[in-house]
């Protein structure tokens, strides 16, 4: 399956369909912030701010580098196209969407500041004119601004499984899955990355083997991409990151960052991110830079389990 990149994504589609849903399930495998636009548009007593307002708001949102932006709202279609990277369009026939309208009645949702008592008649009379109308002039769009990927799906089932096949899964690192990863073997400048055998790690206790390290495992597919350590500090959380040599230069990195930094934020709530990277390394710290690290400091010479050298800190903040 083609790889998807990106990191301005539009979710779109009738009421009904489960953009909120799916958009939540998307950030989760991505690390990009998600905006639902209800939350915006609503006050938790029904009332609304004004256009102006959520205009600036949304423009605001839109000068962002990375995103994930869930909400129909049509007279801003365009507006979002041209900022994108990628859209989605969950292309449900009519009895889906009212089979969805109906069925969260009563439930309470993240993606808007209240909870629905009963099925709102507007919101049917909705749904019928989306299918009517509104589907035709969305399409009509995606085919003006041919330029944008654009994804297009006509069950839960097929965007389930784009879901399932496209991003990648993590889980905390195995036993085994730490012998497979210190066998990696980098060549060049990068072999100072190699690590010691995990048989002396667990003998000195030190890298996989201590205990206060959290690794997680990487996949795309069956293959092991990569891990991440988050290590909790008094005050921060110490992130390190290492992608398979045989996967290198794949965007793997980049992803696996950005999902670090929300698994991070869940694991321990409110407390930043470092890390420490050697200055040399121009590719991770571009990489580093796209997820929100910044280098904060001067260039500090620090030796190491893999050898002295000098190193940039960065910190994101939350």
């Amino acid at each position: 399956m083609e790889k998807f990149t990106g990191n301005k994504i539009i979710v779109l589609g009738c009421s009904g369909s489960g953009k909120s849903t799916f958009s939540r399930k998307l950030a989760a495998r991505t690390g990009l912030p998600l905006i639902h636009l209800d939350n915006i548009w609503w006050r938790p007593d029904q009332t609304h701010i004004t256009r102006e307002e959520f205009d600036q708001k949304l423009n605001e949102i839109l000068h962002d580098d990375f995103w994930i932006i869930d909400g129909n709202y049509s007279r801003t279609y365009e507006e979002r196209i041209r900022a994108c990277d990628a859209i989605i369009f969950l292309d449900y026939s009519e009895e889906v969407c009212m089979d969805g309208i109906t069925r969260r009645v009563g439930q309470n949702r993240p993606d808007i500041p209240w909870t629905e008592q009963h099925l709102n008649p507007e919101l049917v009379k909705f749904v019928h004119a989306f299918h009517e109308t509104g589907r035709s002039q969305l399409l009509a769009l995606i085919e003006k601004y041919s330029d944008k990927k654009a994804l297009i799906f006509k069950t839960r089932e097929e965007a389930g499984e784009w879901l399932s096949q496209t991003f990648l899964a993590c889980h905390p690192t195995t036993e085994e899955e730490k012998y497979r990863i210190n066998a990696w073997n980098y060549t060049g400048d990068y072999a100072i990355y190699n690590n010691p055998p995990y048989e002396e790690q667990k003998k000195r206790g030190f890298g996989f083997a201590n205990p206060q390290n959290n690794f997680y495992s990487f996949y795309d597919g069956t293959s092991l991409v990569g891990f991440v350590n988050l290590s909790e500090e008094e005050n921060e959380v110490f992130f390190g990151i290492g992608v398979n040599p045989d996967c290198c230069n794949h965007g793997y990195g980049q992803q696996m960052t950005r999902i670090a930094c929300e698994l991070s934020q869940t694991l321990f709530p409110g407390k930043p991110l470092y890390l420490e990277v050697r200055t040399w390394n121009t590719r991770a710290v571009r990489c580093y830079e796209k997820a929100g690290f910044c280098i904060t400091g001067e260039p500090i010479l620090q030796k190491t389990s893999l050898g002295e050298g000098l190193f940039y800190r960065m910190s994101r903040g939350e």
